[in-house]
């Protein structure tokens, strides 16, 4: 039934985590209940509750960066450079064998920060046939919807998202499909 299908999506979106910079954390919620537990234990203890120095234990079959701030240059900021440096930490460890970068549009003429993004993990020793950005979205939920026609038949698959700890309730809810 529609309920199950849904319940069973929900299961395989997993969402990680940078905090300072420097850790790394994957979380999978287990149902709706634990979408409204991760919630409140995010609004009471913050982001360190979803947090580890842990590899992940589970494969998916892409890691999504979820685009952040740009500076007035329209140059990616430092934490959104770390989102980006996290996910291609996931992917060189093989938790997934594909990667993609969300971030909406930019100025006339400037790149957008999922491009930006896509290109600083290329730098970084990605392989571009293993890369893909998104560059349309303006929301998180956009960042899912125009994701998922990107990554097509992969978006049924398990998906890993990388974000910060405070976005993670909303991107994981996002990328439920």
């Amino acid at each position: 039934n529609a309920a199950s299908a849904e319940g069973e999506k929900a299961v395989r979106a997993r969402a990680c985590s940078t905090v300072g910079g420097n850790t790394r954390s994957c979380a999978a919620p287990q149902a709706d209940t634990a979408v409204r537990s991760a919630s409140i234990g995010l609004a009471v203890l913050g982001s360190a509750v979803w947090f580890s120095t842990r590899a992940p234990t589970q494969t998916a079959a892409v890691i999504i960066v979820l685009g952040g701030s740009i500076t007035e240059e329209n140059l990616l900021s430092s934490q959104t450079r770390k989102r980006v440096e996290t996910g291609v930490a996931l992917f060189n460890a093989g938790a997934a064998p594909r990667i993609h970068f969300t971030g909406g549009r930019a100025g006339e003429g400037q790149p957008a920060p999922g491009d930006q993004m896509r290109a600083l993990a290329l730098s970084l020793g990605v392989p571009p046939a293993a890369a893909s950005a998104e560059n349309q979205s303006l929301s998180t939920l956009q960042n899912a919807l125009m994701s998922r026609d990107i990554l097509g038949p992969l978006a049924d698959e398990p998906v890993m998202l990388v974000t910060d700890g405070f976005h993670l309730a909303r991107a994981w809810a996002s990328f439920r499909w």
